[in-house]
């Protein structure tokens, strides 16, 4: 019922705001999709124009495309995927714009800032999620049709997570870590952990990535695989779960290092010894924001606090 009314009254607001243009017609060919289940239509985007496929979702209330550089969570496309950099009428959006304050009613989260510019992120219910860049581009429907300053998300990271399958997760009790105990450093790049977890968080990784091609390791990353030419990727989730409780649920930022689309590393390394103290580096830290509360000697992990 919530998003039949949020529905109503988007198009209550497009009606009124509308009232007094000009009646068009435009007739847009749609076709079905590879799955027979949904309807994909072809615009321009762009200027010189490029030809997209894009799926026609009048339920969705923001139009999104991926991207250059897109890299690991993004799925293969027939056309080349969208290039702003050969645009002469791209433009991003100022995180002080209205439009973007405004983006939470459209993707249900707060946008960030990269830099001055509008970064958005959407996560649907099935956990995928897309994010990128909130921008302006010139949208060709048909010869006679074009729109300017459309307003889109440039999608840079992508995650679809409808043929993931479920399997049974492992745990490592938090008597592994209780030797020599752990720190949060800002300034190290992969987590290190003591042997014992490392080598369970391992073995159970690999299971997970059966399908995926091994590569050689890249030191000190042991555990890495060939992504080229991978449309969908799924990966099993990795969570750390702190006292208090806090579970921290690592994205695909989190759990990889991408040296290149031909060899991606688990971002993980194993301590010495079991003994030595570990490590939580800045790599897992990505996309979160981290609270320091010294005085009450805690620390907070929140989800989504950066891009």
């Amino acid at each position: 019922m919530a998003r039949v009314k949020w529905i109503q009254s988007k198009v209550s607001n497009s009606v009124s705001s509308t009232s007094h243009s000009k009646e068009s017609t435009i007739n847009l060919p749609a076709s079905y999709g590879p799955s027979g289940y949904s309807y994909v239509v072809t615009i321009g985007l762009g200027t010189p124009t490029k030809d997209l496929t894009l799926l026609f979702d009048t339920g969705s209330a923001l139009t999104w495309t991926q991207c250059e550089p897109c890299i690991v969570s993004c799925y293969s496309q027939a056309q080349p995927i969208f290039d702003p950099s050969q645009s002469s009428s791209y433009a991003n959006i100022s995180c002080n714009a209205s439009s973007c304050t405004q983006l939470s009613s459209t993707t249900g989260n707060q946008p960030n800032c990269s830099g001055s510019t509008c970064f958005y992120g959407a996560i649907y219910g099935d956990k995928s999620f897309s994010d990128g860049f909130f921008a302006t581009e010139t949208l060709t429907l048909t010869p006679k049709d074009v729109i300017t300053n459309f307003e889109f998300g440039c999608v840079i990271r992508h995650q679809h997570n409808r043929n993931q399958r479920s399997r049974e997760p492992t745990f490592l009790p938090s008597t592994v870590f209780s030797n020599a105990g752990t720190i949060i450093d800002s300034g190290t790049s992969y987590t290190h952990l003591p042997p014992t977890a490392y080598n369970a968080l391992q073995s159970a990784f690999q299971e997970a990535m059966a399908n995926y091609t091994s590569t050689p390791p890249f030191s000190p990353l042991d555990t890495c695989y060939d992504l080229s030419g991978v449309g969908t990727m799924t990966f099993p989730v990795i969570t750390f779960s702190f006292s208090g409780p806090i579970n921290v649920d690592l994205d695909v930022s989190g759990t990889f290092y991408v040296v290149s689309a031909s060899q991606v590393c688990l971002a993980f390394v194993p301590n010495s010894a079991d003994t030595d103290v570990g490590v939580y580096g800045n790599i897992q830290q990505r996309t979160f924001e981290v609270v320091y509360d010294v005085l009450g000697g805690q620390i907070g992990f929140g989800a989504q606090g950066c891009s």
